[in-house]
């Protein structure tokens, strides 16, 4: 017998999920774990499942799962049984040893071609170019792991490197990023410099934090907002302004796995399945310039009438949970609104109109989230029942209320502001 190892991530979806997560988190060393192929998802075919005491508790993190499948199809009753060997409370994460009877040869994970086919077939469709910060990571990757492969040990160059590094690499979703990170925090997981190990540490919390809520909406708004807004973007979007807005959504249609669907309904939805599809960063990167082009040409054709429609539909919409409202606001809640629909009208319309809105439903939900929190609407009401009475057609959006603005301060600072100012 041998021992493999993999990091478990994911508890607060499963069976400990809930207010004694932290002290059940803090008890599972040395609890016997199970795993076993996770049939239910519809991403990523080789997902795995983790399970303590007869429970579905987490999942094998996601740039782990090709090499866990590997031995779980190596055995006879597809099971894989081992021991939680270290816990990060913090970070809600586990490592685990499991026990193998003998190594097992992984061949490469295999690559969808369909991004590449789709990538030649509209190769005349624009591009944004890559700007300095993009060249710039693709400098550091790079050079890190050449400077690794080298026996690098924690000089201030490379460190300096490493830094940069980790603060930007959350928002590069492509598979050739993804790649890249686990052979960068593997090489310095072997490290016999202790720097270099705290390093890769760091890596590895940020490896499995990428799937998360919060890093997908960060990314969502780097797409949704930051980008547009870049010099390159702007510069393609002149070159471009004639170009047909039927041809763009042709292309965007033909998209493998409906990802332009999945962007039209929900960016951050967008960016967790891209991530799990492992997107190559080129086809990735002409899909993005596509649809921030297609907004923007929608846009500017619809003018102010449709930005009137928008505000109106959101009105509407968020009418719906008039009767949620705490008693002290009841008689502003329409005031409030319109000062929202007024303070966010560029961020409601990215979207371009979601499937059944004119708005970002998304981002409407999140608001009324922190509504919430600040009392203005009703807390005993269940995240179910809000989520009942904004569900548009079949598509609940409770998980977005919940979701109160997480990691987006300057949104959540709007929002508050706003609040006072219609309260005072």
């Amino acid at each position: 017998m041998t021992a493999i190892h993999c990091t478990l991530v994911g508890f607060r979806h499963h069976a400990w999920q809930g207010t004694l997560l932290a002290q059940r988190l803090a008890k599972a060393p040395g609890s016997r774990v199970v795993l076993m192929r996770d049939s239910e998802n519809h991403r990523n075919t080789e997902a795995a499942v983790a399970c303590v005491g007869a429970e579905v508790v987490a999942y094998v993190t996601n740039d782990e799962c090709h090499r866990i499948a590997a031995y779980l199809d190596d055995t006879e009753y597809g099971l894989l049984y081992g021991n939680i060997t270290q816990v990060n409370v913090g970070d809600q994460r586990c490592t685990a040893s499991i026990e193998v009877e003998r190594s097992v040869d992984v061949a490469p994970a295999p690559v969808d071609g369909s991004f590449g086919e789709w990538d030649s077939q509209w190769a005349d469709l624009p591009l944004v170019r890559m700007g300095d910060a993009d060249l710039l990571m693709l400098m550091l990757e790079r050079d890190i792991l050449s400077m690794l492969h080298q026996g690098a040990v924690s000089t201030a160059p490379l460190i300096s490197e490493l830094d940069k590094y980790l603060q930007q690499t959350p928002l590069d979703i492509s598979g050739e990023a993804t790649a890249c990170r686990r052979q960068i925090a593997d090489l310095l997981g072997a490290s016999h410099d202790d720097t270099m190990r705290a390093y890769g540490q760091r890596l590895e919390v940020a490896i499995t934090s990428m799937g998360s809520n919060e890093a997908c909406e960060r990314t969502a708004r780097h797409i949704s907002d930051e980008c547009p807004g870049s010099a390159q973007f702007q510069a393609m979007a002149q070159r471009h302004q004639t170009i047909s807005r039927e041809l763009l959504a042709q292309a965007l249609d033909a998209f493998p796995h409906h990802l332009h669907r999945e962007y039209t309904l929900s960016i951050p939805d967008f960016v967790s399945i891209a991530y799990y599809l492992r997107v190559p960063r080129h086809a990735l990167r002409r899909f993005v310039s596509c649809e921030l082009l297609l907004g923007a040409l929608t846009r500017q054709a619809d003018g102010s009438g449709a930005s009137q429609r928008m505000r109106q539909a959101v009105a509407e919409y968020v009418r719906r949970i008039d009767s949620c409202a705490t008693p002290q606001w009841q008689s502003h809640i329409d005031d409030l609104w319109q000062t929202l629909i007024t303070a966010l009208a560029d961020r409601l319309a990215r979207l371009n109109g979601a499937k059944d809105t004119l708005f970002n439903a998304r981002l409407v939900c999140m608001v009324i989230g922190r509504l919430i929190e600040r009392g203005v609407y009703d807390a005993s009401v269940t995240q179910a029942e809000y989520g009942r009475r904004l569900a548009l057609g079949s598509r609940d959006m409770r998980s977005s209320v919940n979701r109160a603005l997480t990691g987006d301060d300057s949104l959540r600072h709007l929002v508050d502001r706003l609040v006072a100012q219609v309260q005072g």
